[in-house]
């Protein structure tokens, strides 16, 4: 199994609304590709890790990569997984704005130390923990 992670910068502000359907529909592709991961998103910078079947990963990878929404995207690891770091989540998700993406299932709050006990020495979550907390999300 492998995993990608990188950050980007979006073209323009995202409002709740537009990000809630960045969600949902990341969360139904990642479904049906069986991926699993999570997306953080703060100020107009993202930063996901994708997890799943290597040729998944890189086919998602490479639409990211040519999605007009952001810009600067910069890999930050990849390798491979024994495991799922995110085995129940299509698409985990956070962003500063907490209103109406609570209502998402997966929904993280980077508060809660449950978040991080899984495999904390791992990239993926040493970089979303850094972003979270650095962003105050």
């Amino acid at each position: 199994m492998k995993y990608v992670i990188y950050i980007s910068t979006s073209t323009s502000l995202f409002a709740d609304a537009e990000l809630e359907g960045i969600l949902t529909i990341s969360q139904k592709n990642n479904a049906i590709n069986k991926l699993t991961g999570m997306l953080l998103y703060s100020e107009g910078c993202f930063v996901q890790v994708l997890e799943g079947d290597a040729l998944a990963v890189e086919t998602i990878y490479q639409k990211i990569k040519r999605d007009s929404r952001h810009k600067n995207i910069i890999e930050l690891a990849q390798g491979q997984l024994t495991e799922r770091i995110f085995p129940f989540w299509s698409m985990g998700f956070k962003a500063i704005s907490n209103g109406e993406l609570e209502k998402f299932e997966a929904y993280a709050n980077p508060e809660e130390n449950s978040l991080w006990d899984k495999d904390a020495d791992h990239p993926a979550l040493i970089v979303l923990k850094t972003f979270a907390l650095s962003n105050r999300l």
